[in-house]
């Protein structure tokens, strides 16, 4: 694998991470309740709608994050990489916390797709 294919890898991961942190800094800033939404299992419908908004903020993270992987020089096997790379950690972290399945779930369904497909989105030609 070449260098431009590394670097590729480590942005998208870095960028999918970056972007991720940042709506969700956002999202407590607009809605501070959703930073309590996912500190226990039980959700009411309120903390329901946070979670799907949360859930749309990653999937955007993932779709950027594909489209950086691109950009920076990364072929589909680099896209599967990063891929497979975010989800190990959604992984981790729903080992690690306690959050409902049903956030957890349509997470690791949406992410993968969404990142292959930020890298099928047309990008400038040089």
């Amino acid at each position: 694998m070449k260098l431009k294919q590394i670097l590729s890898i480590a942005i998208g991961i870095g960028s999918v991470g970056l972007l991720s942190s940042v709506f969700a800094k956002l999202q407590g800033m607009v809605f501070p309740q959703s930073l309590n939404a996912l500190g226990h299992p039980d959700v009411s419908s309120a903390e329901v709608i946070q979670l799907v908004i949360k859930l749309g903020c990653l999937a955007t993270s993932g779709m950027l994050g594909g489209i950086l992987t691109a950009w920076t020089g990364g072929n589909l096997k680099a896209r599967v990489v990063v891929c497979i790379a975010i989800i190990a950690v959604i992984g981790w972290l729903w080992f690690n916390t306690i959050y409902p399945i049903w956030f957890w779930l349509p997470l690791i369904i949406l992410i993968g797709p969404a990142i292959l497909l930020g890298g099928k989105l047309p990008r400038k030609q040089s």
